[in-house]
């Protein structure tokens, strides 16, 4: 090969290695991200096919297979007595889990798509089925019983002690009061009416019960009005469970949500809410949900009723750590804010977890002003120096919503084992050992189409209540009893996270592959064999012609084969051979 011809070689050879490099990169970088986004925006619609059924997306949404359970965790208590009469703190152990697989039915009207198909309207419903195998050993809510804070007894006592109070101010000496009291006492006593209820474990959840002291308080009330005529509650068919939406939308919402068509970073965002048996959507959460607080010492009450973020089934595409995702969460009648927590994964794909906001019950934050209440028990003998209508950081008020429900039970919620609450709340139960990897909410979203792959969405309930001056309970400790905990926990199917590793990550392993092994790679080989040649190529021609022949006007220093020439050399040259002389 010429040296001409050498050097074409060599430098088609970098050219082409350089071209494969930057080719690579470019693609790997630029665009396959750009079709990578492009695709999963125009997937990330819910919608329609021509032929009316729902897209894909759509589809996999509202026919979800994923595995969903709802496990929860009762507080069995074990010092009623001395709660009563003493006044002691409560003492109560954890049992469970009662496991019910839980399934979601979606349904939508033929009029679901509004706004040029912007807007999706649909409500969920629940059904919940026991489930032995993923519950505590021997464990059967038809069987079990349990002792746990009675809802209906806190929320009776509620109604009554301001009907009593103005009887109290009838008496003109202590003893007249002391004696009326220990009247008052005897209804409770015949009828076991007590803060502490033994109940059934299905009859907790899911069926309903009803405490002794309802049929006390009708037999009271009926006493009381024929005594002095006043208006008095109704409490025909007051009874209570846990979970009140098991195959029932009567206590849901129809919610309207954006569907993603004109923007996919709104796929899914709660924009409007209805009653079930209403026809006018609310594009806020209801005003007397959250109408406790002053707007003098909070100025930013409104976003309490604000409608933030989607359902939590799904979030926009292309989640960063540093996003914020919000929520709208129905079981505490607010919107929710998440934030990035750690790298994970889920069957081998990459996931992001986000937990909830640790200041989102930390009403110190001048945003959270708006879920304070006014209430009528001083919860753990509590007082905040900011706002006086405040709960401690760790609970939120749901009296709110209860009382518009319907429902005047005093809930209040929080993380399990009051994880992330004050310390004075901690201080009351020893037996709470809050832990972050058990007891916090979490999502693992895969970031790049923002699905949730798998969700433990925990929650803890508690009653409110203690502390009735003038009754037989008054030692009772004010504070919020803790009934039990959730852990509503959601896993992908199979055939989701195959979906979604040969519609996504096989594209990018195969992509990512070409475009170091074929481009980066063979590049650098290409590049490196060019350079390589070109510089044997010169190292060859300077070991051929060296630079400078050495002289040979000195020859001291040179060997003494080089300081003669040859036989032959010195017969043909001018020099003639000398004999030896005879020194002898």
């Amino acid at each position: 090969m010429g040296k001409r011809g050498f050097y074409i070689g060599a430098g088609t050879l970098i050219g082409l290695g350089s071209f494969l490099i930057i080719f690579g990169l470019v693609f790997q970088l630029v665009i396959f991200p750009a079709i990578l986004k492009h695709t999963v925006k125009k997937s990330m619609v819910i919608g329609t096919e021509d032929n009316g059924d729902l897209n894909t997306f759509a589809d996999k949404w509202i026919n979800s297979k994923f595995t969903v359970k709802m496990q929860y965790y009762i507080w069995n208590y074990t010092n009623a007595i001395e709660m009563v009469d003493r006044g002691m703190k409560p003492d109560a152990y954890q049992v469970g889990p009662y496991s019910y697989r839980q399934e979601n039915k979606y349904t939508y009207t033929d009029t679901a798509w509004k706004n040029n198909s912007n807007l999706f309207e649909y409500i969920e419903t629940a059904y919940y089925y026991f489930e032995p195998e993923s519950s505590c050993k021997g464990c059967d809510p038809d069987k079990d019983y349990v002792r746990v804070p009675d809802i209906l007894f806190f929320t009776v006592m509620d109604i009554l002690i301001p009907t009593i109070d103005p009887f109290l101010e009838l008496c003109s000496t202590t003893d007249e009061c002391s004696g009326l009291l220990k009247l008052l006492s005897v209804p409770f006593f015949g009828f076991k009416a007590d803060p502490i209820v033994t109940v059934k474990v299905s009859d907790l959840l899911f069926n309903t019960y009803k405490s002794p002291i309802i049929t006390m308080a009708e037999q009271l009330m009926k006493f009381l009005s024929s005594i002095i005529p006043i208006q008095l509650p109704n409490l025909d068919g007051l009874a209570v469970s846990l979970n009140s939406n098991n195959a029932t939308t009567n206590h849901t919402f129809w919610y309207t949500i954006n569907t993603g068509k004109s923007d996919y970073n709104d796929v899914g965002k709660v924009v409007a809410m209805r009653y079930p048996d209403g026809n006018t959507s609310m594009s806020n959460i209801p005003y007397e949900w959250w109408n406790g607080t002053d707007y003098d010492i909070c100025p930013e009450k409104d976003r309490a009723t604000q409608l933030r973020g989607t359902n939590g089934d799904f979030f926009h595409p292309f989640i960063e750590k540093t996003d914020i995702l919000s929520a709208y969460i129905e079981d505490i009648s607010r919107s929710i804010d998440f934030k990035f927590y750690k790298e994970s994964s889920v069957s081998d794909i990459d996931t992001y977890q986000f937990i909830i906001d640790p200041d989102a019950f930390n009403y110190s934050v001048p945003e959270n002003c708006g879920y304070c209440q006014t209430s009528y028990h001083d919860l753990f003998d509590y007082n905040s120096t900011e706002n006086s209508q405040c709960l401690p950081n760790g609970i939120l008020d749901l009296y709110g919503y209860e009382s518009s429900s319907g429902s005047p039970a005093h809930i209040v919620v929080s993380l399990p084992h009051f994880y992330n609450s004050d310390d004075i709340i901690l201080k009351w139960f020893p037996r709470m050992k809050p832990d972050p990897e058990e007891h916090q909410t979490t999502l693992d979203i895969e970031p790049t189409i923002g699905s949730v792959l798998r969700a433990n969405k925990r929650l803890q309930i508690n009653i409110a209540g203690g502390s009735y001056l003038n009754t037989v309970f008054r030692q009772v400790p004010n504070g919020a009893f803790p009934i039990a905990w959730v852990n509503n926990s959601y896993l992908a199917d199979d055939k989701t996270i195959d979906d979604i590793k040969s519609d996504l990550y096989t594209p990018k392993k195969i992509v990512k592959l070409v475009c170091y092994i074929g481009g980066v790679g063979l590049g650098t080989l290409l590049l490196a064999i060019g350079i390589g040649a070109l510089i044997l190529r010169n190292v060859h021609e300077k070991s051929k012609n060296p630079s400078a022949p050495i002289s040979r006007g000195d020859n001291r220093n040179s060997p003494p084969e080089e300081s003669f020439k040859s036989n032959n050399e010195l017969n043909q040259g001018s020099l003639t051979r000398r004999k030896p002389q005879n020194w002898e």
